[in-house]
């Protein structure tokens, strides 16, 4: 599977990688994996840590590909991040404000849904 993901590089990888949780997050038996170029080296942020691997983003979320410790295998995991109502501090998502916050729990009752 990931040998037929789009790779990307330098500062287009910076800029879509801004806000996204760590390469190597781990989050129950899945681990985001870190973003490779086509040589197969892991692609380095500014700060020279390995970039995660981001499938997607949009409004309100970003897709990563992980590996599923359980299963042996690549799988994506959706991340709800509605960047115009949260901040990231670490690897932990907070609202901007109490009316943000409203809006964001209401998102992630849907979110959760799907």
């Amino acid at each position: 599977m990931s040998e037929e993901i789009q790779s990307r590089t330098g500062e287009e990888a910076e800029n879509w990688t801004a806000n996204a949780l760590p390469a190597g997050y781990q989050l129950q038996e899945f681990q985001i994996k870190a973003q490779k170029d086509a040589d197969g080296r892991q692609v380095m942020g500014k700060d020279g840590r390995p970039q995660p691997w981001i499938l997607g983003r949009g409004t309100f979320g970003i897709t990563y590909l992980a590996w599923d410790g359980k299963e042996k295998r690549d799988v994506a995991i959706k991340e709800y991040y509605p960047k115009d109502l949260v901040e990231r501090r670490g690897t932990r998502v907070t609202a901007q404000g109490s009316r943000q916050r409203e809006y964001y729990d209401q998102g992630l009752r849907s979110f959760t849904k799907e």
